[in-house]
Order: C-alpha cells, then sequence, then structure tokens
C-alpha cells in the first residue's frame, strides 16, 4: 500500500490532499486514489478600470474532489475497471 498526504496552509488558505494506491492480495485488485478539500477566502471589487474600493466583497471558494481508479486484474499484466470522479 503505497499514501501520501499533503497539507498545505497559507494565511487564511489551505489545501488537504491524499494520493495512494493499495494492492490487494495477489494484484486481483488495485485502487488507485486522490481525496482532497480546498478552502481559499479571497475577495472582490469590481471589473475594469472604474471599479471602487468600497465595493469589496468578500467571499470563499472551498473545493471537494474525490478521485477513484478501481482495477480487477483479467489475466497477466491485462486489467480492467471502473473510474470515478466527483468535484
Amino acid at each position: 500500500m503505497h499514501r501520501c498526504w499533503l497539507s498545505i496552509r497559507c494565511a487564511n488558505s489551505s489545501l488537504r490532499q491524499s494520493t495512494g494506491q493499495l494492492n490487494f492480495p495477489g494484484e486481483q485488485f488495485i485502487l488507485n486514489y486522490q481525496i482532497s478539500y480546498s478552502y481559499f477566502p479571497d475577495k472582490f471589487w469590481d471589473l475594469g478600470k472604474a471599479a471602487l474600493g468600497q465595493n469589496e466583497e468578500s467571499y470563499t471558494f472551498r473545493q471537494y474532489y474525490l478521485y477513484g481508479h478501481l482495477q480487477r486484474k483479467v489475466r497477466n499484466h491485462v486489467f480492467a475497471g471502473l473510474q470515478y470522479e466527483y468535484q
């Protein structure tokens, strides 16, 4: 089993991510996965050169990501599988 955790935090922003590969006995099944969560608060003022400072609007970008790829051994060096991705 191979797994990696990554966590980055800058000021008010953060990214948490895990990626990995699970090999089941005899490599009958292999699961590759990625799971992440992003959080980035920011501000928006307006578009164009005439944007005024008092038009400041706060917003927060949040993203959840899930990816899975399950493979089953069909014969030596040949695998078939399914992928799932959610964002």
